[in-house]
């Protein structure tokens, strides 16, 4: 079997659903959904290291470099070059490493864990695992 573009799986699987009497949105509802979901992804890349343009320049892998790093970073004349490099290349294609300020709570697993302190972590695990879905949902919020 060939592999398939994502495009290809989206349309098949888009088609499939439609295709169901009872689903009740049109192909042309899903892929407006897809579409506004995919232009709300971030799209910046992350800023290149000096380590990562180094292992690109040099064509080397982590696997092969031995102390080859070490000793490039002794050189404090070449480090210099391979910053300013690394910065024009991150300031031209505009990349960031700043992630959202958004923080993630506690998993329902840690939520639930503090409701039961005094309960061995094994008898936990096995109460936990005997919840349904939605019971394990409830300690989300």
């Amino acid at each position: 079997m060939p592999a398939l573009s994502k495009q290809t799986i989206q349309t098949q699987i888009v088609e499939e659903l439609c295709s169901q009497s009872d689903f009740n949105y049109s192909e042309e509802e899903i892929f407006d959904l897809i579409k506004s979901y995919e232009s709300t992804k971030d799209s910046k890349k992350k800023k290149i290291t000096p380590y990562n343009l180094w292992l690109k320049k040099y064509k080397m892998s982590p696997r092969t470099m031995g102390d080859a790093w070490k000793e490039f970073q002794q050189n404090d004349e070449e480090m210099e070059c391979l910053q300013r490099e690394v910065d024009e290349l991150n300031e031209s294609e505009e990349r960031d490493n700043q992630k959202p300020n958004k923080q993630r709570g506690p998993s329902s697993w840690n939520r639930f864990r503090t409701e039961h302190k005094g309960t061995a972590t094994d008898a936990c695990k096995e109460k936990w695992n005997s919840l349904s879905q939605a019971e394990k949902d409830e300690y989300k919020y």
